[in-house]
């Protein structure tokens, strides 16, 4: 059924869907950019690839978010 509540011009529906590809965005690029985090680190120690994994994870976020805000909406 679809969904009668409007908020503005924009149906629930439709700011689900946006919401999900903005999940789905932030989740390839924190998934990413963690794992070249924790690959750069590793060279240098345990510790090190955890700290590096955890900035680009956030960092990751972040892209994530201004890709699918700049390219996909």
């Amino acid at each position: 059924m679809e969904s009668l509540v409007r908020l503005g011009s924009l149906s629930l529906t439709v700011l689900y869907e946006v919401s999900r590809m903005n999940k789905l965005c932030i989740v390839i690029a924190l998934t990413l950019l963690g794992w070249g985090g924790w690959w750069l680190g590793s060279k240098v120690g345990v510790m090190t690839a955890y700290t590096l994994s955890g900035v680009g994870s956030l960092l990751g976020v972040y892209v994530g978010w201004r890709i699918n805000r700049d390219y996909l909406e």
